[in-house]
């Protein structure tokens, strides 16, 4: 067997629903050089009895079993046992069409440090495409810096093909803990050593929302979740240098803040004790953003929503309380 030029890395948690659908669209591409790692994180179900029997059918198919450690510790490992010169990312529950890959023959003399592509987000019977709003084109390190630092590149890890050293240089610097807005983290990372990085106007990707995706789960773990995010942010922001790309960080951690308090609030009805606001206080300790009530951020932000912030940082939480529940509970019944 020839040297694959691209590794496919799949992580797989309990994903029996979905796993079959991705695996043989990966197996269906008309691009046939490369090599599929499916790291098992410890499913409790049958997703590793079907990648082993996937992989006794097709020996581009390696399969790790490893303890459940996250996504991100998942792609990791996959990654140590990869040897391709692109990497790729692909999510268990979503699948692509046959011609996702086919540009890598085209382009493979000019060896782009990234090549950005797009897809659809599939959110139940809906079929929503997901887009950069570039053009299609070859974008240089001073273009793709601006172009961040605007929010114009897509975080998602599903919609970019790596070359190697971008993701040996960086996938160590994010913490396995972030299992929301861990794409961003290693996204962003490597394309802050990006030099060149190729878009191609392709809608390949099935980028699958459902009910057990971690995008629309919610639980107190998100709180703790933000905290290491930010950290980690910090970590990036300091080995990096990325100035830049501060108003966008800051941004994130503003936005994923806002959808905390309001679930906190929301999905107990308003109906809090003193004992549980103090206990929410206590949780939201945890996460400081003093620095960003002073940065741009805040100016996305509308009136409502600034409110809300002013309250929280000000530890106002009764007070928040009557807010969310009569005045942004209102304007969004309104909506």
């Amino acid at each position: 067997m020839m040297k694959p030029y691209l590794s496919i890395i799949v992580p797989v948690y309990n994903a029996e629903k979905h796993l079959n659908k991705c695996i043989r669209s990966i197996l269906e591409q008309e691009y046939r050089n490369f090599e599929l790692i499916l790291v098992d994180d410890g499913s409790t179900d049958t997703s590793m009895e079907i990648c082993v029997q996937y992989s006794l059918q097709d020996e581009r198919i390696h399969v790790i079993h490893k303890k459940n450690r996250g996504v991100m510790s998942a792609r990791k490992t996959g990654f140590l046992y990869s040897c391709g010169r692109y990497i790729s990312f692909i999510d268990s529950d979503d699948w692509i069409e046959p011609k996702f890959y086919n540009g890598l023959a085209e382009i493979k003399e000019l060896e782009y440090d990234i090549i950005l592509m797009n897809g659809y987000r599939i959110d139940g019977a809906k079929n929503k495409q997901v887009r950069t709003v570039l053009k299609q084109g070859v974008y240089y390190k001073r273009e793709v810096e601006r172009l961040m630092a605007g929010g114009g590149i897509i975080p998602s890890l599903w919609s970019k093909l790596f070359k190697r050293e971008l993701i040996r240089d960086n996938i160590l610097l994010i913490d396995n803990r972030v299992w929301r807005g861990e794409d961003m983290l290693l996204s962003y990372t490597c394309l802050l050593d990006a030099n060149t990085v190729m878009v191609r106007k392709s809608y390949q990707y099935h980028y699958v929302q459902h009910e057990a995706s971690a995008m629309h789960q919610y639980s107190s773990r998100n709180i703790e979740n933000l905290r290491f995010f930010a950290n980690n942010v910090k970590k990036i922001q300091n080995l990096k240098g990325s100035g830049f790309l501060d108003t966008v960080w800051d941004r994130h951690i503003l936005m994923e803040l806002l959808d905390i308090i309001r679930k906190e609030f929301y999905r107990r009805n308003f109906l809090l004790s003193s004992k549980e606001l103090r206990e929410l206080d206590r949780k939201f300790s945890q996460i400081r953003i003093s620095h960003l009530l002073l940065g741009e951020s805040l100016k996305i932000l509308t009136g409502a929503n600034k409110w809300i912030i002013r309250l929280y940082s000000m530890r106002l939480f009764q007070l928040l309380n009557l807010y969310l529940k009569y005045v942004d509970n209102f304007i969004y019944q309104n909506k």
